[in-house]
């Protein structure tokens, strides 16, 4: 079962009306992420699938400063970026239970919210993972995180 989806266009060429390529990120019920690429004309296929976490792995992210690095998050609270140019994972951090939600900052290059059910909102530098750059405890589960201004809603 797909937990989540995600996506990004890209545009080739000079008509930057309608993207060339759309990239899809999914992740599913068994722990895997899995990328799918749509240019036009063709087929959707599966261009990369990872089995990243130990149960359900609720969500996934493209960092949106770079187009290669997927961020995944699931039920065994643990937060890992992959990095689709290699065969590997790096663990950014853990959270006190299962991970719902992620936003890749789009006015700080390496800043990544986390959100879950243990009702907090950390701040991660994804260069330097031993701890989150600041912790906000909420009374809620975050589902859901999005950019209004310059402050995250959940």
């Amino acid at each position: 079962m797909v937990r989540s989806l995600t996506y990004e266009s890209i545009w080739l060429g000079s008509n930057h009306s309608v993207p060339s390529l759309f990239r899809i990120a999914t992740s599913d019920s068994s722990g895997h992420i899995s990328i799918l690429s749509f240019e036009d004309g063709q087929e959707m296929r599966i261009i990369d699938k990872r089995k990243n976490h130990d149960f359900e792995a609720w969500i996934c992210a493209f960092d949106v400063w770079n187009s290669n690095v997927v961020y995944s998050g699931g039920d065994d609270s643990k937060l890992f970026l992959t990095d689709l140019r290699e065969d590997s994972k790096k663990r950014i951090g853990v959270h006190d239970a299962g991970v719902t939600s992620l936003l890749s900052d789009i006015f700080h290059e390496h800043w990544l919210f986390s959100g879950s059910y243990d009702e907090k909102l950390r701040l991660w530098d994804t260069r330097k993972t031993k701890q989150p750059l600041e912790t906000h405890n909420a009374e809620g589960i975050f589902l859901k995180l999005q950019l209004k201004g310059t402050f995250i809603a959940n």
